[in-house]
């Protein structure tokens, strides 16, 4: 399917008033996850008809004759009234979008010419989602920009926490390697993080250290035969951590991850009043996944907020959205 099918069989008009099969409807749920212009063709069709309902209601009430005489046909005034809207509102949106009379609109229909972080105090969009309400006010602009650009905006300190792959000069080390998986480069919720890595053919054994910002150890584990590990005592929140895995070989060698030129493995433990507040939001609004996905996510949480947008059911109204943020997430990582 193509933006091109979707005008020519006026498939929004019809995906709205519930009229497609099944297997075009699938086809343009489909499409319209990929395809911008058509949510936003999708988004402003509906915004348009409901701000007309209110107005065919006002015509049928208002009307003291019951049939319009249309040359030699009778029509039901209702009738007439909701076809004559239906189509400004057909008019209006193809001609608007296409101008730019009518601004771009992102999911939902929020208007995206100003950026998409002006918060609705009514209707559809803060229908939508009233539960964004009950959030700090300096945290509710970023969640609506969320869910208008379908982007998230992460915590600064990510970039630090990720770091760079270093340059290489000469030949590439010879040997057998392996890499750690989990946490890196983000931030963790829990104070005692699972932590994992790949395994590693002809090791025998691993041992653990997980280290301060100032490369101070603060944890080490006993030998290990599994390729994970929970450090036995809580780490401070706020707190920035590295950790490295040695795995000894049958040989008696020693092969450590993450190793040079690869980064550090990094990870913050999340402040305790950030944690708090949202553990408040998830127990006041534990259905609300995909406000929940862009918190946890926005505030660095990222394996968390994936876990809430993969939760939402492929035939929520969320779904596309959702699975949109999925990507932008999985890409960062």
């Amino acid at each position: 399917m193509n933006c091109e099918q979707v005008a020519r069989d006026e498939l929004v008009e019809k995906y709205l008033n519930g009229q497609l099969e099944p297997a075009v409807e699938h086809d343009f749920q489909v499409h319209i996850l990929e395809c911008r212009e058509c949510v936003a063709l999708l988004e402003t069709y509906e915004d348009i008809r409901d701000d007309l309902a209110p107005q065919a209601a006002a015509i049928e009430q208002k009307s003291e004759k019951p049939f319009w005489s249309l040359g030699g046909l009778v029509v039901p005034r209702r009738t007439a009234a909701l076809a004559g809207l239906a189509c400004l509102v057909v008019v209006v949106v193809a001609v608007g979008v296409r101008t730019g009379w009518i601004p771009g609109r992102g999911e939902h229909g929020t208007d995206l010419s100003k950026g998409g972080t002006e918060q609705p105090t009514s209707g559809g969009l803060a229908a939508a989602f009233p539960e964004i309400a009950a959030l700090p006010s300096s945290e509710q602009p970023e969640v609506w920009k969320a869910i208008n650009s379908r982007n998230i905006s992460y915590p600064s300190d990510l970039v630090e926490l990720r770091g760079k792959q270093a340059t290489l000069l000469g030949e590439s080390p010879e040997g057998a390697s392996f890499r750690v998986l989990e946490p890196v480069g983000e931030v963790v919720i829990d104070q005692r993080p699972l932590l994992r890595w790949q395994p590693l053919a002809g090791a025998v054994r691993y041992s653990l250290a997980i280290f301060d910002a100032n490369a101070n150890p603060v944890q080490t584990s006993s030998p290990l035969h599994l390729t994970q590990w929970k450090p036995p005592h809580p780490l401070q929140c706020g707190q920035v951590y590295q950790w490295q895995v040695t795995a000894e070989m049958s040989d008696g060698k020693r092969v450590i991850a993450p190793s040079f030129p690869s980064p550090k493995a990094k990870f913050r433990v999340i402040d305790q009043a950030k944690a708090d507040e949202l553990e408040q939001f998830r127990q006041a609004h534990p259905e609300s996944h995909l406000v929940l996905g862009i918190l946890y996510s926005e505030a660095g949480l990222l394996k968390d907020g994936q876990r809430e947008l993969g939760d939402i059911p492929a035939n929520s109204r969320d779904f596309a959205l959702a699975q949109q943020l999925l990507r932008s997430i999985r890409e960062s990582r």
